[in-house]
């Protein structure tokens, strides 16, 4: 009788009885192996399932949710006489107790285009000017210093971009670089969210549903991971 490797969602390879396969395609024969050998081979074997099969359930809740909110979106306008797509923008859904609550936000997406370079040179002569000045605004070196000392090949988060955007700035060249900053930020499509909230009582403030990994402590039980999609 044969064993067979472990790895999921591959092909399967045969393995001669009394052997087992290592990393670098190997046959290590079962007597070599010491206990802590075996443990961390069961230990990592068993957790990877686990979280696979978590993974698996996630997607599906995912989808679950996004097709459920989209069906009630287009019974809601049917109900009304008025012909609605699923993913017509954000919406949100309370139950009638007002302890659970689920919703869809869409948000737009943003991203840094090749004019960046253009406008950093001429925010680049203006931080130089302004530094060299007393009394220079603190806040203002410190934004537009993020913007123009980054790192080779590193990216500009867009929310940088449109702080400095924000800025009033009574000086013909700062608002030159203001409008070529703008004139780089570029859309890129929306991402779409779902989020479920829950709470004891209808005047307490809303508790968001924890999907994320990262939110829970090494002690916690609960599922993880955000639903997300990207439209």
């Amino acid at each position: 009788m044969t064993k067979r490797t472990k790895a999921a969602d591959q092909a399967l390879v045969e393995i001669p009885p009394g052997y087992s396969l290592n990393a670098r395609g190997q046959w290590v024969p079962d007597e070599r192996l010491t206990e802590l050998d075996r443990a961390c081979d069961r230990l990592a074997t068993r957790l990877t399932r686990r979280c696979v099969g978590a993974s698996r359930t996630l997607a599906s809740l995912k989808a679950l949710c996004f097709a459920d909110l989209d069906a009630h979106v287009v019974m809601v306008g049917a109900a009304f006489g008025v012909r609605l797509t699923g993913r017509s923008g954000g919406v949100a859904v309370v139950s009638k107790d007002g302890l659970s609550r689920v919703e869809r936000v869409v948000s737009p997406r943003m991203r840094v285009g090749s004019a960046i370079l253009a406008a950093e040179a001429l925010l680049r002569e203006c931080l130089d000017e302004r530094l060299a000045m007393p009394g220079a605004d603190p806040v203002l070196v410190a934004i537009v210093g993020q913007l123009v000392n980054r790192a080779e090949g590193c990216t500009i988060a867009p929310s940088r971009v449109l702080d400095f955007c924000r800025m009033e700035i009574p000086d013909p060249r700062w608002q030159r670089a203001q409008h070529a900053y703008r004139a780089a930020l570029e859309s890129d499509g929306s991402a779409v969210y779902f989020r479920a909230y829950t709470r004891t009582d209808p005047r307490a403030p809303w508790e968001q549903v924890p999907l994320d990994f990262s939110r829970f402590g090494p002690g916690d039980e609960a599922p993880t991971a955000e639903v997300h999609h990207a439209a």
